[in-house]
């Protein structure tokens, strides 16, 4: 799933420059934790295919660096990420729950968030804030800067959507064919629709 896709996607992002700095944050610390692990993991059983170097001077599984001073730090939405700068930061399923999206107060947080002092890691203007989640709710943090986004308001936001069941063979960026669904290994067309 995402949650995958975003772990290859740190490797990818180490092994082109191993000085990045990259901050993933999801709604719960023990995904975070082991996110973390598994992507660390990886990294050591294929240091040298990647050209990625692990410092020996690793904080904890879920926060790590690389010899070249770049890394992964990885923590729960409601951490402290003030002193910590980023060239990279992947937000992965802001909200957790279906009870979570339904609770006006756990939306707000997560959005405040996201805006607040995670936004505020990014350390140049060449950094980047990748979010990545199913949709939740119609005011949950993606609906919200979505909203901003195409009013002018806030922050341009580009969008890669990508529906459970593909239903244009044409645009999906997944080239599957219409009615396919977004794993063929975990789910058919029935249990999806």
């Amino acid at each position: 799933g995402k949650t995958v896709w975003l772990r290859w996607a740190i490797i990818w992002a180490l092994h082109n420059n191993p000085s990045m700095r990259i901050l993933y944050f999801t709604h719960s610390e023990i995904l975070a934790i082991k996110t973390g692990r598994e992507t660390m993991e990886t990294v050591l059983a294929h240091s040298a295919a990647l050209g990625i170097k692990l410092s020996r001077n690793r904080a904890s599984q879920s926060e790590w660096e690389t010899s070249e001073g770049g890394g992964l730090i990885a923590q729960s939405l409601s951490s402290h990420v003030y002193g910590r700068p980023a060239d990279l930061i992947l937000v992965d399923d802001p909200i957790g729950s279906f009870l979570d999206a339904h609770s006006a107060s756990m939306r707000n947080n997560a959005y405040e968030q996201i805006r607040g002092p995670i936004r505020t890691r990014l350390d140049n203007q060449d950094a980047s804030m990748v979010l990545a989640g199913h949709r939740t709710h119609m005011d949950d943090p993606q609906g919200r800067l979505f909203e901003a986004s195409d009013s002018g308001e806030g922050e341009r936001w580009d969008r890669l959507v990508i529906p459970a069941l593909c239903t244009d063979a044409a645009t999906d960026p997944l080239g599957r064919e219409v009615g396919e669904p977004i794993e063929t290994e975990r789910f058919n067309t029935e249990s999806v629709q």
